[in-house]
């Protein structure tokens, strides 16, 4: 819409016409279609069904029913009026000045019929008070509404020209078009109850899926228990197993020393070398054992690496949000300066037009009074020259008189339109008072919006700060990486180097047993057949020992390396049920941020809608 003020032409001013808006509106005000009549009765309906009747049925008998057709517009009641008054109202006699009827009740002071009131016109405050838009397009809507009023009264006066309309009709056609405004206000109200019910049943909704959310999470948290008792009993049960299997691997050690025992002394040479044989196997168990642990501590490792990196990531996509609500703020904000600058020249040019009326309407009162006392120097003049023939002319005297009494009573209207034009002028500084107030709003909403960008650039800062810590931390840790990459790598060089040993005490022990062999093969000898009977016996009986040491190993073996499987899975077990139950943890966060970024949009939805309905 254009700011620019609309310009009206400036009418020849006649003894018989009167220019100006204020006797339409003065006259509209005291009858029942006021702007706060309007309003009660649109509350009234809003609460009764029954009471949004048409209010002119109980004053005017005349008024048509409800069923009646849309009434004409302005221009064409303006049109038939001035069509019939060309036909009924009688010429002026020569001679003889405007003759003026009294006013009707259906008619203002000049005597036109009652305009149609401009608060019941679809851009009028009494309109925006239902409207969403209210604050914002609250002094556009009033500009057009008042040049369209002002629009309607040229289009009246300008039938003045040809005649006057008979007040009956006039009164019809007013009465028409205000039934018409009150229904569209009744539309309007019905529009904003309908939006009321609809908030209240979206703020029914989020409850209701708040309440889902805080019953998925209370599940959840159950889960989460559960999962930790049953935890909790694996480790005791795994515990109760491990200190079983530990007990019987004792006896099984008890059983094979009472064996040993039983078997007799072996050889000095062979025990040395099965002890340095298990104590390089022992250190070769414990440097597996490091190089696992040391693999183990790597992948964790590599994991808070993976963590922080997507933390880093997270807080950069945070970074972005917040640049973008930046930018959206400054959008924001300088939409509402603007809008401040469209209402105070709107509001400026209505001013401008106003004061301008206003000093119109002071040049007709001079130039009414210029005539008024031109014709009272032409009475004087006409009764010093024709005092000889007073009996004569006192018809042409009574004519004068009458004239003159008549551009008092226009003298007398033009005052009191002086007098409305200067309550029309307090109306607006009312009004200016009002756009200042609302000036002062948006200034305080410029602020806050000013306070949450700074907000926004000090979470940056911070969030700037964490990314860096975090690029720290994930830099040593990938140092402390390289650290137990290169002692892993130096305790494999250790492990190979003890299987390098291993393996040469073993061919030590063959060659060993070889000569061993080879010693008994020549005692063998010497001894004769009863050596050989006794050595046979001997190697028997070893045999059956060796058998029986084998199988209790083998045992043994079986059932340690059973246990280290069940091991093995129960901390897989373990390590699962850890992971399910963050994960598990995590969702419930997720869920938490969720409802409070859901409990957030709600407030500010409730917010916003009670900024637009003050009254909800």
């Amino acid at each position: 819409m254009s700011t620019s003020p609309k310009t009206s032409p400036v009418l020849p001013s006649t003894p018989g016409t009167v220019h100006g808006n204020n006797a339409s509106s003065s006259a509209i005000t005291g009858s029942p279609f006021s702007p706060r009549n309007l309003e009660d009765h649109l509350v009234q309906s809003a609460q009764d069904p029954t009471a949004a009747q048409d209010p002119t049925a109980a004053q005017d008998p005349t008024a048509a029913p409800p069923s009646v057709p849309l009434p004409l517009t302005s221009a064409q009641t303006s049109s038939a009026a001035s069509a019939q008054t060309s036909s009924a109202a009688p010429a002026p006699a020569i001679g003889q000045g405007p003759t003026f009827a009294p006013a009707s009740p259906g008619t203002n002071a000049n005597g036109l019929g009652d305009a149609p009131p401009a608060t019941a016109a679809p851009g009028n405050g009494a309109t925006n008070r239902f409207a969403p838009e209210a604050d914002v397009a609250g002094p556009e809507m009033n500009t057009e509404a008042i040049r369209q009023t002002l629009e309607n009264i040229r289009a009246q006066i300008d039938s003045l020209f040809t005649g006057r309309s008979p007040p009956e009709q006039d009164h019809a056609a007013q009465l028409l078009a205000l039934r018409t405004d009150i229904t569209t206000l009744a539309v309007l109200a019905e529009g904003r109850l309908a939006e009321r019910q609809a908030a209240e049943n979206a703020r029914n909704e989020a409850e209701w899926q708040l309440g889902l959310k805080q019953a998925e999470l209370a599940a959840l948290e159950s889960r989460i228990e559960s999962k930790d008792r049953l935890l909790n009993s694996q480790e005791t049960t795994f515990r109760i197993a491990i200190a079983i299997l530990e007990e019987r691997a004792r006896n099984a050690e008890a059983r094979a020393a009472d064996f040993e025992a039983q078997c007799g002394r072996r050889d000095e040479d062979v025990r040395n070398v099965r002890d340095e044989v298990s104590k390089l196997e022992r250190e070769n168990s414990s440097l597996f054992y490091s190089v696992r642990e040391q693999k183990e501590l790597v992948a964790a490792r590599e994991k808070t690496i993976r963590e922080h990196e997507a933390t880093i990531n997270r807080l950069k996509e945070q970074v972005t949000t917040i640049t973008k609500d930046k930018l959206r703020a400054e959008d924001s904000l300088m939409k509402t300066e603007q809008e401040l600058t469209g209402a105070k020249s709107k509001h400026e040019a209505e001013i401008y037009n106003l004061q301008k009326s206003a000093c119109h309407g002071e040049c007709q009162i001079k130039l009414l009074q210029a005539e008024m006392r031109h014709q009272e120097e032409v009475s004087q003049l006409m009764e010093d020259a024709l005092k000889s023939q007073v009996q004569n002319h006192e018809q042409k005297l009574a004519v004068e008189t009458q004239h003159k009494e008549s551009l008092k009573s226009l003298l007398a209207q033009e005052a009191t339109k002086n007098n409305e034009l200067r309550e029309d002028n307090n109306d607006l500084d009312k009004k200016m008072t009002q756009l200042d107030v609302e000036k002062a709003r948006l200034t305080e909403e410029v602020e806050g919006l000013k306070r949450q960008l700074c907000e926004a650039e000090s979470t940056i800062q911070t969030l700037k700060g964490e990314i860096q810590s975090l690029q720290g931390e994930n830099l040593r840790l990938r140092l402390e990486i390289t650290e137990l990459r290169v002692k892993v790598k130096t305790l494999e060089e250790k492990l190979d180097a003890a299987q390098k040993q291993i393996d040469e005490l073993k061919e030590e022990l063959q060659a060993e047993t070889q000569k061993r062999e080879e010693l008994v093969k020549d005692y063998e000898k010497r001894l004769g057949e009863q050596a050989q009977a006794h050595h046979r016996a001997l190697e028997e009986l070893r045999k059956a020992h060796d058998v029986e040491l084998k199988k209790l190993q083998e045992q043994h073996q079986t059932r340690l390396n059973d246990w280290m499987q069940q091991i093995y899975e129960a901390r897989q077990e373990r390590d699962a049920a850890r992971d399910r139950a963050t994960q598990l943890a995590n969702e419930c966060n997720d869920l938490r941020v969720e409802l409070s970024a859901k409990q957030m949009a709600l407030d500010l939805a409730m917010n916003r809608l009670a900024q637009l309905d003050p009254q909800a």
